[in-house]
Order: C-alpha cells, then structure tokens, then sequence
C-alpha cells in the first residue's frame, strides 16, 4: 500500500524543493531540541573531546551522518548564530584540525566537506563514503538533503546501513536479496563487498509514535539533470523491497515544479500500478475493452465497460503500457507462451520468469551455463562481446527482410521516432501490418524460415541460418 507522490514546495538549499515545512534560514532558525535526532551523548562527548562546543557537536555529527558536505547558512540556522567571533572560531577550528576543507565553486560560492577520518571515528561513522571527494552535482544533491534533514528534526531517522537492513531484514523479516544494492569490485585478489541503500537518501518515521508498527518513509531528491531516467531506475531497485513491505510512504523531492507531475506518472506506472493487487487482471481487462472499441466492436462493449476504460485511461497511461498494448506476439509464441503459464509458480518477487529460489535471472550466468553451451552444441559461433542484445539486432534485421516499415520497426524496437514530422505524426501503422510481421517472426524463429534464408551458409556456422542474426 503506497501513499501518493509528496510534492509540497518550499525553499531548500536557496532552490524550490517540496518539503513540508519551511527550510532553516540565517533568518528563521531552527534551534536544535534536547532530543535532536536521537543524538548518543558518547558520540557528542567524543566530538566535544576534539575541542568543539556541544551545538557544534550536534551540527558535526548530522552533516557526516546524512552529507559530509555543509554551508554556512546551514550552521548559522543550526546554532542560531550570525557572522561573527563565534562562527568565525568553528571555520578555524575545522581547518587548523584537518577535520574539513573549504571548496569554492564558480557562482555557487563556498562549500565545507567534513572528511577526516578521526571525527567520523569518534561517532562510529569511519566508513561512510560521505569523507570522499566527490563532483559539484553530487555536492549539490548531498546539501539538499542536509536541509531536509535539519528542517525536520522530529523524525526518527534511519542513518546508517546497518540500521537500515537491520530494521527490514531483523525486524520485519524481509529477505536481503530484495534490498537495494551494488556490489564493489576492489583488487582481483579481494572478495567484492555487497553494500545496501547507497543512495543514502534519508527514511524515517514520522514523529507519530503511538502507531504499534509505523510506516516508513523513503525519499529521493532530484538532481540538477533534468531527466528522470534515475528516478526511474532508483524506482526499479526499491520495487522488490515495496512488495514486501504492507504499507509505506514515498516522498519526491526536486528543485523545480515542472519535474512533479511527470514524476506522479513515473511512480505511478513504475510502482503504485506495479504494486496494486489484481493490476495485471486490470489491465488485461482495460487492453481487451479498448480493442474491441477501436474495432467498432460496440455491442460487445457494456456500459460497465465504457466506464472501466475511462477510469483505467488515467492509470495506465505513457509509453511503458502503449508499447504492451500494440505490439502483436506470433500466433507460435503465444502457444509458447500459454505452455509456459501452466507450469508458472508464482514467486515472492512476483516475477515472470526467476530462478527456482524466486530470485531474478542473472543474464550473466545465463549467457554462461545455457546460451553459449547451447551454441557450441549448435555449432554458431557467436563473438565473446555479444550477449542478449544481439536478439534485438537480429530482430531488426528480420524485420527489414520482410519489407517491414520503419515506423513498425520502431514501435516494436521501443525506439524514439526518427522519421520527419510528416512520417511521425501522420503515418499510422495498420494492425494488420503488425500481426503479418509477428506471424513472419514467428515462422523465422521456429524453423519454418524463407528459402532465402535457409540456402545461405557462411563460415563458422554450420545450421541453416545467418550469422549476422547473431552478430
């Protein structure tokens, strides 16, 4: 159960970003409460044992735990304070210690990176990627999220790695093989590290605590690019943790306003539509109603139906669903494919096609344990470079055989008009033009292939095929 997209807007970082209360300024501070984010004393008796007074303490410890980066607005809303002596001392005592280095960037002004090791150790906090150096657009996003966090300190955070996994994995009993991860490479003589929620964009619990099991809250800021290619893909990573979870909240958060409607979409068709119980059902239903009504089949058409659609119109609408929607599928592998249904199991992940733990394919270990052996048995020679990919240029080529349009070709390739004006917008594809193509398709992948093709042999390829299908 998802809660929609949150896209308030208020001011952040000196740029419009949603938020929910109005981030600190040098004129509107936000004094640090006792209970400041559930701070350990131990950790701010260790940073105040490096010579810093407690609100300094407090401050250090919120920038390395959620950013590494920092500006002086920040700490001047932090503390209350105003340029002076005392703001003067902090900046000399974070140089003359090594503890943080100063960074000009060309009209953006002065940025501080707090990146010595020994203040990350004091508060436990020694391996955060947070003391690296990193590009001006990463800093960017990083100091957004500190004002995130330092206009909402009545969240119960969760900051580390290891609080995280171990609230999903130890508390809620989710599987770790559907957290968010990326797994580091180091020396070929080390193992490689799989490390969770990268990202580090903050989640936490409301202040509410009177709920027995409260809800999280997951973020994502938007970065200065203007695409939301990454908003897509972060989606895609947290999805297989979404499923497990049975309730949570999602929180946008971007510069600008014109990234938010877009962004409703995205979540939309990426993961609220994904996560909705009979979804597949509903689409099905929607895909069969609309059919009949684009061919004129009205009486089959109910008044119930008439409404579904325009209330499904709105859900599944962008290209992710009008490429399921006009791409027409070989009469052979829709048999293949109904065979196939009968012995599917479902799966934790829900997924189509998963190993026999549940888990997604790794197209690595495909290509390796089942594609190439069966090659070799086969007798095609296929280049060490190629992989799944090659299908697609294989596919295209087929496609052009048959004398198939390039408007066609590029529906079923899922790739961006490049016809003119004329071609894109007013040629449209006869839905008989696709169901040849897709009948064609299938002959050619099932054996019965056209003569032509199947008199040509050329080096390292012994069956009656062509081996630029598989280059």
């Amino acid at each position: 159960m998802t809660a929609p997209v949150q896209t308030r807007t208020d001011q952040l970082a000196g740029s419009q970003v949603p938020t929910s209360v109005q981030a600190p300024t040098a004129a509107q501070a936000v004094p640090p409460s006792p209970g400041f984010l559930n701070i350990k004393q131990s950790y701010l008796d260790a940073l105040e044992a490096l010579g810093y007074t407690e609100s300094e303490a407090r401050f250090l410890y919120v920038v390395a735990t959620h950013s590494g980066y920092f500006v002086a607005r920040q700490f001047l809303a932090f503390t209350c304070g105003h340029w002076g002596k005392r703001t003067t001392a902090f900046w000399h005592k974070l140089h003359t210690k090594k503890h943080a280095r100063t960074e000009y960037f060309p009209m953006n002004g002065k940025v501080y990176h707090a990146f010595s090791r020994r203040l990350y150790r004091q508060i436990g906090r020694e391996n955060l990627r947070n003391r690296r150096e990193h590009e001006f657009e990463y800093i960017q996003r990083r100091i957004g999220m500190l004002d995130f966090v330092l206009s909402h300190p009545e969240y119960k955070y969760l900051e580390t790695e290891l609080e995280k996994v171990s609230y999903f994995c130890d508390q809620l009993k989710v599987p770790t093989h559907f957290l968010p991860a990326k797994t580091y490479y180091g020396q070929k003589t080390s193992q490689p590290t799989v490390r969770y929620f990268v990202d580090k964009f903050p989640m936490f619990f409301d202040s509410d605590t009177s709920s027995p099991s409260p809800a999280v809250t997951f973020t994502y800021i938007q970065g200065p690019e203007a695409s939301l290619t990454e908003f897509v893909h972060h989606l895609q990573a947290y999805l297989p943790l979404f499923r497990q979870l049975s309730a949570f909240r999602f929180l946008y958060l971007a510069r600008v306003d014109s990234h938010f409607e877009k962004a409703k979409e995205l979540f939309n068709s990426t993961a609220a539509i994904p996560l909705g119980s009979d979804t597949s059902a509903e689409l099905c239903r929607y895909f069969q109603v609309r059919k009949a009504w684009d061919l004129r089949q009205y009486r089959s058409v109910s008044d119930g139906d008439l409404i579904f659609r325009n209330q499904a119109k709105t859900r599944f609408v962008g290209e992710r669903f009008e490429h399921l929607y006009r791409v027409e599928l070989s009469p052979q592998a829709c048999t293949h494919f109904r065979r196939f249904l009968k012995s599917w199991h479902p799966n934790a992940c829900r997924l189509l096609f998963a190993t026999r733990n549940g888990t997604p394919w790794d197209q690595n270990l495909l290509l390796k344990r089942k594609f190439r052996p069966l090659f070799r048995a086969l007798g095609i020679h296929v280049p060490r470079s190629n992989g799944f990919h090659a299908f697609r240029h294989a596919n295209a080529t087929l496609m052009s055989s048959f004398g198939a349009s390039q408007k066609l070709r590029q529906q079923r390739l899922g790739h961006a008009d490049g016809s003119p004006v004329t071609e894109t917008i007013y040629t449209h594809v006869i839905s008989e033009d696709g169901k040849r193509i897709a009948a064609q398709l299938g002959n050619a992948v099932w054996g019965v292939l056209d003569p032509s093709w199947t008199l040509k042999e050329e080096p390292g390829v012994s069956l009656v095929t062509n081996s630029r299908f598989i280059n």
